[in-house]
């Protein structure tokens, strides 16, 4: 199982249905691979290669945003050292709802995961 972070934001973006990928600067897992958010668990359809300004240009909106120019702001806050460079390469990950438990059941299964891997 794979933790993935996300900004409060973001993450009731993902939880909502509003936000169906998310870009990083290095690969967090691979399609098939689970990572949880709160009562929900998601599954990594795929990871892609991308140019930030393409992400910008295409994928706002899978981002969670409303706009290019919303998603170029957010990544500046995000990254204020590195800022927004259009040719700078990023690993989208596309994810979608895999099952949503209750909370007792999430935790069970965060157990029996760890056990497995033991």
């Amino acid at each position: 199982m794979l933790a993935i972070p996300f900004d409060p934001s973001m993450k009731a973006a993902a939880l909502c249905g509003k936000k169906t990928c998310t870009s990083r600067n290095e690969v967090y897992g691979n399609p098939g691979d689970t990572f949880p958010l709160d009562d929900c668990f998601f599954e990594l359809q795929s990871v892609k290669r991308k140019s930030l300004g393409f992400v910008a240009r295409c994928l706002y909106r899978a981002e969670g945003f409303e706009s290019e120019e919303e998603f170029k702001n957010f990544w500046m806050k995000l990254h204020p050292k590195k800022r927004y460079d259009p040719g700078h390469t990023v690993y989208v990950h596309f994810f979608a709802l895999f099952a949503r438990v209750e909370p007792v059941d999430a935790m069970r299964r965060l157990r029996e995961d760890a056990e497995r891997r033991r």
